[in-house]
């Protein structure tokens, strides 16, 4: 099948892999865990083009990529979003109407209404929540504020809330804008 050779394709390390063919294969591996691993384990792809496995990423890899996607997102405009997308989103997460706020993050940023579907992991989604937030603009305040009253287990997880407030912190608004523009 077109999906055994993409895998042996991506497994084959003396195979040299183009950019419609790259393309492909990320394509397919945004579904298919096992691909995205064998992608990001390749030392020949740029970590920029692996962009769109970022969810998929290790940390290392994640900050990698990261700083390879900050490298261009930086040359480009990044308006301020409006400050009523922050008070909406924070109204919403204190009234912990959850599909009343992803539906105003999704639209404020321009994503397709099923935008968090992009991480298959549950985990992970908060991770591109994450990133949406810092699109959106909102300050670092405003986002401890959505993870501490959004969701209750996130919440309750004092390393997790960590980890994303670092994320956060770590990820400029450009960065996460092109971040979530390629996942």
């Amino acid at each position: 099948s077109e999906a055994e050779a993409d895998r042996a394709l991506a497994e084959n390390p003396g195979a040299l892999i183009g950019t419609r063919v790259l393309e492909r294969l990320l394509a397919r591996a945004r579904t298919d865990a096992d691909l995205a691993r064998t992608l990001l384990a390749r030392p020949e792809i740029p970590p920029a083009d692996l962009a769109p496995l970022w969810l998929a990423a290790e940390p290392e890899q994640r900050r990698a990529i990261t700083e390879a996607v900050e490298a261009t997102a930086a040359l480009r405009p990044c308006p301020p979003a409006p400050r009523s997308l922050a008070t909406r989103l924070v109204e919403h997460s204190h009234s912990r109407d959850v599909q009343a706020f992803i539906t105003a993050l999704g639209d404020g940023l321009g994503l397709p209404p099923n935008y968090l579907g992009a991480a298959s992991d549950p985990a992970a989604r908060y991770d591109l929540l994450t990133l949406a937030l810092r699109a959106a603009d909102l300050r670092e305040g405003e986002a401890v504020f959505v993870f501490l009253t959004l969701n209750d287990s996130v919440a309750r997880s004092v390393e997790r809330v960590f980890s994303l407030v670092t994320l956060f912190r770590e990820t400029s608004r450009a960065a996460a804008r092109d971040l979530l523009c390629a996942i």
